[in-house]
């Protein structure tokens, strides 16, 4: 199983500087069971890109940093640290993974965490192919 979030042109700079995603408060219950090691994706809304693999550094909390966001008018309280070693992007992955124009979404299941693996792991392919 593996976790979700979304951003934005302007919040995917601070999610990758300061190496925080955030969620609303009304998806508290979800985020919370984020453990150390879990599986994260970030989906850009405004270009379409899927970025990841991502793995939770720590458990999540509340207001991490209570600074975090703050320029996109919105609240996301619900944080958790992250980690990665290389970050690929899908473009238009929503026309792979349908399931990621549900902005309601933020846990995914096994089947789609596979396909959201898969789909990275075939465009890494791809784009390495094109290079030889």
């Amino acid at each position: 199983m593996s976790y979700l979030f979304f951003c934005n042109d302007l919040t995917q700079d601070e999610c990758l500087r300061k190496r925080l995603f955030g969620n609303s408060q009304r998806h508290w219950d979800q985020v919370k069971k984020i453990r150390a090691g879990t599986p994260l994706f970030l989906y850009n809304l405004d270009t379409g890109c899927l970025l990841g693999p991502f793995k939770a550094a720590s458990k999540p909390r509340i207001h991490l940093d209570p600074y975090a966001f703050i320029e996109s008018g919105r609240s996301y309280p619900a944080q958790v640290e992250v980690t990665w070693t290389r970050i690929h992007c899908l473009e238009k992955a929503h026309r792979i993974l349908p399931f990621l124009s549900n902005e309601l979404k933020c846990r995914l299941t096994p089947t789609e965490t596979v396909r959201v693996f898969k789909a990275l792991h075939e465009e890494m392919s791809r784009r390495v192919a094109s290079w030889l």
